[in-house]
């Protein structure tokens, strides 16, 4: 893992991608280093973070709007804020 790279930047089986190997999607155990990690690519998209626990998600906005991050498996019945 380099220098620079937090834990949940490198936990690599949490990462979606498609086939053309464009990151989708991503877990973070912080909401935190999700809003760093959007804001720190430049990559933009949204960040969703759990009212029940501390993980976040973060979705890129080539690939999703904020209605589908809302009605993703991985968000579907959890309460939270969209960032």
């Amino acid at each position: 893992m380099a220098d620079h790279m937090t834990n949940d930047e490198a936990a690599f089986p949490d990462m979606i991608e498609d086939e053309a190997s464009t990151l989708m999607m991503m877990q973070f155990s912080t909401s935190e280093a999700a809003l760093r990690h959007r804001n720190r690519k430049g990559t933009g998209g949204w960040v969703f973070v759990d009212d029940k626990y501390s993980n976040s998600w973060w979705f890129s906005a080539t690939h999703y709007t904020a209605s589908t991050v809302m009605t993703h498996p991985v968000i579907r019945g959890r309460s939270g804020k969209l960032y």
